[in-house]
């Protein structure tokens, strides 16, 4: 990190005119490829992305951040950077394929030059409008669900237990955290992105190992009879991950899921993020998330928080929000701030049942 007030100050001007360089030429890239994006986005634009051949959009976008963040070297997720060099954040094609492999590099060589992340500096002046910057946010998220599992496994204290990764995307957290014999794993997620996920991984030697994969619509199918018809035990003490998943489902959607989490053994517990009703509404969000083929549907207004988890029969464990979330899992610069750009978007949350 720098060693000195003026040093960062000369890194930050750096930061300004390299960012500035790599968006103009991401916006070059953009104008060439947005055409071939809103053709998918178009073709599928009636349901989710994530349960059409190929996946979601949004889960190679997390995988982008946390393959950044890990070659950065702040993130702890490495398994991400062989993942998305096999990946496109448009969808397909060689020219988006080649456009994904310049942007998260560039981010990594920006941040090895100025110690920032430029794409995350340049929302600075809209964090009204979008609260966080994408690597900012998803590295906070992958760092504390991580601390989660960990802290549920060890609590086990050698019994059983059952890790669940809803919706999982390309998370990796089954195999990066290196799951005791005594812990079962499941993946839970829509069938276009649990295929694609599958086949990267055996291209890449990380097969399935003990692994139990469950696919789901979420928006349409009980997920907890698909898993329990996998040989899910309500009777053992389960984790649940639930990362980057609950804004695209409707309110009962999701009140179903706490609720199902309910129905398991005490000591199960929920990890999630959630937004802000006010920004999920507001019409910047919706227009941008409905153009993406992925609207935002969910978020908790300030204060029902709690409420909203005990009318589902569960309790908070934990509940974070942007302050805390940056102390703990964001490198500082030398003047003492946080190298995260984030707003209050709204918390992380643990519910569940105490032991």
């Amino acid at each position: 990190m720098p060693s000195s007030r003026g040093l960062d100050r000369v890194l930050g001007w750096l930061s300004f005119v390299y960012g500035a360089i790599c968006l103009l030429l991401i916006a070059l890239c953009m104008i060439v490829l947005m055409p071939l994006y809103f053709v998918r986005v178009k073709r599928t634009q009636a349901a989710n992305v994530s349960t059409e051949e190929g996946g979601s959009l949004s889960a190679v976008k997390t995988l982008n951040a946390r393959a950044v963040a890990a070659a950065c070297g702040f993130g702890p997720d490495h398994l991400a950077i062989p993942m998305i060099a096999k990946l496109s954040l448009t969808g397909g094609g060689g020219g988006g394929w080649l456009f994904t492999q310049a942007y998260w590099r560039s981010l990594v060589l920006g941040f090895r030059l100025t110690r920032r992340l430029y794409v995350d500096q340049a929302m600075r002046p809209f964090l009204d409008k979008l609260p966080f910057g994408e690597i900012t946010y998803m590295h906070l998220r992958t760092c504390w669900l991580d601390d989660v599992v960990e802290q549920f496994i060890a609590s086990l204290d050698g019994g059983l237990g059952q890790l669940v990764i809803l919706g999982a995307g390309y998370d990796s957290r089954c195999r990066r955290l290196g799951l005791p014999d005594n812990v079962r794993g499941f993946e839970v997620d829509a069938p276009g992105t649990q295929a694609r996920k599958r086949a990267l991984l055996e291209e890449l030697g990380r097969g399935e190992g003990d692994l139990t994969y469950v696919t789901c619509d979420f928006a349409r199918e009980r997920w907890i009879d698909k898993l329990h018809r996998e040989g899910f035990d309500f009777g053992v003490p389960s984790c649940f991950v639930w990362e980057g998943v609950s804004m695209y489902l409707t309110p009962e959607v999701v009140a179903e899921t706490l609720k199902a989490v309910r129905m398991c053994a005490p000591g199960s517990m929920i990890g999630f993020d959630y937004i802000l009703h006010k920004i999920v509404l507001a019409p910047s969000t919706q227009s941008r998330t409905k153009r993406a083929g992925e609207p935002w549907l969910f978020g908790l207004k300030e204060g029902e928080q709690e409420g909203f988890v005990a009318a589902q029969g569960l309790e908070v464990l934990d509940h974070l929000r942007h302050e805390e979330l940056l102390r703990r899992y964001m490198p500082r610069r030398a003047d003492g701030s946080s190298m995260g750009v984030i707003a209050d978007f709204g918390g992380f949350l643990l519910a569940g049942r105490r032991p």
